[in-house]
C-alpha cells in the first residue's frame, strides 16, 4: 500500500516497487484526497499508582461501551509506580478515550470521556480503598482533567 500527501510521490514509488518485481502493488494517491475515516496515535505516558494491572486504553465508541471484549491489552503488567510511554490510536471521528483495567487482586477500573493529547501523561491514583481518579496532565505540567473511576472487585 502506498501513499504520500499529494499522490505524485507515491506513483513514482509504486513504479519502482513495479521495476523491483513486487506484482501486489497498491497506490492510493494523495491522503489530502481520502474521503475515509483517518485514524491518528497519540503518545502519552501512562503512571500506574494501583497495583500492578493490566490496562486497555480505547476510543470512546458505541461499540467499545457495550462490550466487554477489549482485544489485546494496551499495556499488560504494568507495575505499580512505574512510568510507561505507549502509543493509542484513535479515528478522527472520536473525540475521548475509554480506560479500563483489571489488577493483579482482581479489581476492575473503567473511567470514561477521558481527552488526551500527544505528550500526556495519564495517571491511575488510589485515593483509598475502591476510590480510585485519573489524573491527566499535559505536556507542560498542567493538569488538563481528572475523572473519577468506577472500581469494584470480580
Amino acid at each position: 500500500l502506498v501513499y504520500c500527501r499529494s499522490g505524485r510521490r507515491s506513483k513514482e514509488a509504486a513504479q519502482k516497487l513495479f521495476v523491483f518485481g513486487y506484482t501486489r502493488v497498491y497506490e492510493f494517491g494523495g491522503i489530502i484526497d481520502w474521503t475515509g475515516e483517518i485514524v491518528t496515535d497519540t503518545e502519552i505516558t501512562f503512571v500506574n499508582e494501583s497495583e500492578k494491572t493490566d490496562i486497555w486504553i480505547l476510543p470512546e465508541t458505541n461499540e467499545n461501551k457495550k462490550t466487554s471484549l477489549w482485544g489485546k491489552a494496551t499495556l499488560a503488567g504494568a507495575e505499580q509506580g512505574k512510568e510507561y510511554g505507549l502509543t493509542v490510536s484513535k479515528p478522527e471521528s472520536v473525540g475521548t478515550y475509554i480506560f479500563r483495567a483489571i489488577d493483579e487482586d482482581k479489581i476492575y477500573y473503567e473511567a470514561n470521556g477521558i481527552t488526551l493529547e500527544s505528550g500526556c501523561t495519564l495517571r491511575l491514583k488510589k485515593e483509598g480503598p475502591f476510590t480510585f481518579s485519573i489524573e491527566v496532565t499535559g505536556s507542560d505540567g498542567q493538569i488538563i482533567g481528572t475523572y473519577s473511576v468506577f472500581a469494584a472487585a470480580l
